[in-house]
């Protein structure tokens, strides 16, 4: 026992050097770090059972999401995968606890709780056992004095009978001191072990012990009563009881000769056939039995998994049958409290998961469907990504040798871009072409894998401190995070193209079937000049992305279109921010089953965002002319992308500008004149950049590569 103190002891020591040598620069862990921190989170998981040994790796990857998720669920974190605060100062305490437990010998605390409501309940048992003791007693009186009365006391046969007896009484005075004693070792030897299974059993048996004492007390007192009366027979018959120490026969008096047989499995309860009072102790003692039996077969059943669903069950507004109850800190962090958009959203969702509404949705139909640049994910960073990442592909990636049309097409793509953070279209080719033509011989893993890298290591252009697979608005993920925790079945549908798609939400666990976007074209990887329907791949072959075909962008009509040969039902909830997602918005509020609602994400900030106010004001009226609700980047979100990312400016903007898009991110509103131009410049070059004709080009050509 020493021994293994001693080595509890070094392992808490170990344990909490290794805990609190932890130290965590970033906000939140997620998907894709790879760091020191990501190792020790590992490491704790590691320890407490959430992941293998050798999986400290420090990646933070698909099996560390699974684990956080698994153990954010079993402590009623919010299961997103992530680990930031909350959930790190849970994982610390989960790994000191074991320690603790291996030194002190101390219990979870759901099962301490339950030990006190064992410990209560026993004492109230013991203060009834004794009033039924006491009654048994009086009863013996009588009976004795009765028997005094009316009969002479036995012969020489009788004598014998009686000292035979007085043995049997003294027997089970003796077993129910060992009893007793036994059952007070128990107590004690289960203060000193570990086994959860033991302590259970031995709590069974102590509450079974006393249960065996209680009754055979008061039978033997019966027994020593009713003995001085009755025959030699009932003498054997207590004697065979006593043996089995579980239940006792007793005899009735001469008047009430039949036997009764007492069950003693697990010496639970004992039948009494004496008079009618005993028969109530009886009767008493066999439903305190299978009310004891039946309590521990339910401990025994419940999981700390089923526990902590009844927890969170019991918490008042999680039931389906009532209105949510929304703790704005732990689902919107990053949400206006206040925003009149976010309570619409709330309210329509109680309305669909409340069973009692006229507005109750079967999950089945709880369909939402979101665009995915500039609605989840960072529009203009300084064009939309699909065109980052193929300027990547043919300007900076060494291993591509890209042709000189592609060169040239992409160099004025990013002079553009840079410079005025709109998207330059070389004349005869579109964005399907370019991406097609860049990544052409790529499998789909492949291809996902490239986007997935690039997204992850590449900062996303006009911001500090981001990447583009950090780009993603935190506001709208938590909208998707409360959608899916009520049932809500979520899409993505853009005019990006579909693997692209793909590889990025990947990160938020959404299917790649829930994924629609332009489909990337798929050729057999040895089809060459033949045409695809009249020709048969072989086994050793696979499916490559290929040249554009004509496909139909995912944009405008074509996104309604998607979703109904896609998803076959229609959407109640639709989130978009642009002219390509006008139709889709309309397919959600127009929907003729059920109360539709379509959300409109206007880039109206220009402190944090690349957004406008001439566009936002064309926006909002789009919005009240529909019937939508409109969401304010500026006054309904107080936090995008994380206190750490800053807007800095295009890189190759006039100094002019990039000095007033710092002095309005700093709140400089010293200089009306300064103002003034910083405000001048922002709209001429980085919004009204040939309004009318950009739009209408990016209506024709590109719907919303969202």
């Amino acid at each position: 026992m020493k021994k293994l103190l001693n080595i509890a002891i070094c392992a808490m020591l170990a344990g909490s050097m290794s805990i609190s040598t932890f130290a965590a620069p970033l906000e939140v862990y997620m998907k894709g770090n790879q760091s020191d921190e990501v190792k020790e989170i590992q490491e704790m998981l590691i320890d407490i059972g959430y992941l293998e040994e050798g999986q400290a790796d420090g990646i933070f990857g698909n099996k560390t999401v699974d684990a956080v998720k698994e153990f954010q669920k079993d402590n009623n974190i919010r299961v997103d995968g992530m680990v930031g605060k909350e959930t790190l100062e849970a994982l610390r305490d989960a790994a000191e606890e074991p320690i603790v437990a291996m030194v002190a010998d101390v219990a979870p605390a759901a099962k301490t709780e339950e030990k006190a409501e064992d410990d209560k309940k026993e004492d109230e048992e013991a203060a009834e056992t004794e009033d039924k003791e006491a009654a048994a007693e009086d009863d013996a009186d009588a009976i004795t004095d009765d028997a005094d009365s009316d009969e002479e006391p036995a012969a020489a046969g009788d004598a014998a009978a009686k000292e035979e007896t007085d043995d049997v009484v003294a027997e089970v005075a003796e077993a129910v001191t060992e009893e007793k004693t036994d059952a007070a070792a128990t107590e004690t030897t289960d203060a000193a072990t570990t086994e959860e299974t033991d302590a259970a059993a031995t709590e069974e048996d102590t509450a079974a012990a006393e249960d065996a004492v209680t009754t055979e007390e008061a039978d033997a007192e019966d027994a020593a009563a009713a003995e001085e009366v009755d025959t030699e027979d009932a003498a054997a018959a207590e004697e065979a009881d006593a043996k089995d120490a579980a239940a006792t026969e007793e005899a009735e008096a001469e008047e009430a000769a039949p036997e009764e047989e007492a069950d003693t499995e697990d010496a639970a309860a004992t039948k009494e056939a004496d008079t009618e009072d005993a028969a109530a102790t009886e009767e008493a003692a066999e439903e305190e039995a299978a009310a004891t039996e039946e309590t521990e077969e339910a401990d025994a059943a419940i999981s700390e998994d089923t526990i902590a669903k009844e927890e969170q069950e019991a918490v008042p507004g999680l039931e389906e049958e009532l209105p949510l109850a929304v703790d704005y800190e732990i689902s919107f962090p990053s949400w206006n409290p206040d925003s009149e958009a976010l309570t619409e959203l709330i309210d329509f969702v109680s309305e669909c998961t409340d069973k009692s509404s006229p507005e109750y949705l079967e999950p089945e139909e709880r369909i939402a469907t979101f665009d995915m640049d500039g609605t989840i994910l960072c529009e203009k960073a300084p064009v939309y990504f699909d065109y980052c990442l193929t300027m990547h592909r043919v300007l900076d990636d060494s291993t591509y040798d890209a042709t000189e049309e592609e060169t040239d097409a992409m160099q004025q793509i990013r002079d553009v871009a840079y410079s005025e953070g709109t998207t330059f279209k070389p004349e005869g080719l579109t964005k399907d072409d370019l991406v097609a033509s860049a990544f052409a011989g790529m499998t789909p893993e492949e291809f996902r894998e490239y986007v997935v890298s690039f997204a992850d290591s590449a900062e996303a252009v006009g911001f500090e401190g981001m990447t583009y697979g950090e780009s993603f608005y935190k506001p709208m993920i938590e909208v998707i995070d409360f959608l899916r925790e009520n049932d809500f079945d979520v899409w993505i549908v853009s005019a990006c193209e579909r693997e692209v798609v793909r590889a990025l939400v990947d990160r938020f666990d959404i299917p790649y079937d829930h994924c629609i976007a332009t489909d990337v074209p798929y050729v057999a990887s040895k089809l060459g000049d033949e045409v695809a329907d009249e020709y048969n791949m072989g086994q050793d072959e696979t499916i490559l992305l290929g040249a554009p075909l004509d496909e139909v962008e995912c944009g405008k009509s074509g996104k309604p279109a998607a979703i109904a040969r896609e998803i076959g039902r229609r959407p109640v909830l639709a989130f978009g921010n642009s002219s390509g997602d006008y139709s889709m918005l309309n397919y959600a509020e127009g929907n003729p089953n059920h109360k539709g609602m379509g959300f409109f994400i206007v880039c109206d900030d220009t402190v944090r965002e690349y957004g406008s106010d001439e566009k936002a004001a064309e926006y909002y009226e789009v919005v009240e002319k529909e019937d939508w609700t409109g969401i304010s980047m500026a006054n309904d979100w107080v936090d995008i992308y994380g206190a750490d990312v800053q807007k800095i400016g295009l890189p190759d903007a006039e100094e002019d500008e990039t000095e007033a898009v710092e002095d309005e991110a700093a709140g400089n509103e010293s200089s009306e004149e300064a103002e003034g131009v910083g405000d001048e410049l922002l709209e001429e070059e980085l919004v009204e950049e040939p309004v009318e004709e950009t739009e209408a080009a990016a209506d024709e050509e590109m719907p919303d590569a969202a």
